[in-house]
């Protein structure tokens, strides 16, 4: 076997939630039983397809954070009110992952992050999240 210092690959693409943070099932979990609603409650919102469409919208900048906390509240039927942050809020870093994608950045590899494309108004923005765990700088000029 050949060994080099060059890396193999130029670059790591990460996602956002479930990957960098907490397990989203689990989170969801724990946001239904906050906000007590019935297990599967936000999954089938999510899974319907006003729900794929909201999502698909706010991932290409189509609408804003609060417009999709409407839409999505309404689907699940609660209030709207900063309804992704309360749904993210156990949102926990993944340790090992943030790991990994540290020595992606020692190694010299290129990170990005696949998520969201418009999380200026949301507390959770992965922008500011990673800049302080595994970026040295924002990802995106929000």
């Amino acid at each position: 076997m050949v060994t080099t210092s060059k890396p193999r690959f130029s670059g790591l693409i990460l996602d956002f939630f479930g990957v960098l943070t907490a397990n989203m099932v689990e989170v969801i979990s724990f946001f239904e039983d906050r906000e007590r609603l019935s297990r599967g409650t936000f999954l089938r919102g999510w899974a319907d397809p006003k729900g794929q469409e909201l999502f698909q919208r706010l991932e290409l900048g189509l609408i804003s954070q609060a417009d999709w906390n409407i839409g999505c509240a309404e689907l699940i039927g609660i209030a709207p009110e900063n309804l992704m942050a309360r749904y993210l809020h156990d949102a926990f870093p993944a340790y090992p992952v943030l790991a990994v994608a540290r020595q992606a950045r020692a190694a010299g590899i290129r990170k990005d992050l696949r998520g969201h494309l418009k999380w200026a108004d949301c507390p959770l923005c992965p922008s500011k999240f990673l800049a302080r765990l595994v970026w040295s700088r924002p990802l995106c000029a929000w």
